[in-house]
């Protein structure tokens, strides 16, 4: 039996204009700038990020319910924007490239 676990909600948010932050070890966690809604366009909710289009990190904890006799975890995105990388406990575990469209 498949279960299903929103990843809708706040994120904690921190932006990246000189893209440093996987080289000063992000992707372990980060120290937020704010809390964001997801899904939604950071431009659109805070005014000092209207005009922001560099890297933005967006983080969150999740935690998985176990399910007997599942021997894996998928992790869908239903859309992000132009690039994107997604960290697990510091470890990359996928992406994608290309705007707005879904991936898992």
């Amino acid at each position: 039996m498949r279960q299903l676990v929103g990843l809708d909600g706040f994120w904690q948010f921190r932006r990246d204009p000189g893209r440093t932050g996987e080289a000063a070890g992000w992707s372990q966690g980060f120290t937020p700038e704010c809390e964001l809604a997801v899904p939604a366009s950071w431009n659109e909710q805070r005014s000092d990020l209207e005009q922001y289009f560099g890297v933005g990190w967006y983080q969150r904890t999740l935690t998985v319910p176990a399910a007997a006799g599942c021997p894996a975890h998928l992790l869908h995105f239903g859309s992000v924007q132009n690039h994107a990388r997604v960290w697990s406990s510091g470890r990359c575990v996928g992406g994608q490239r290309g705007g707005c469209l879904p991936f898992a």
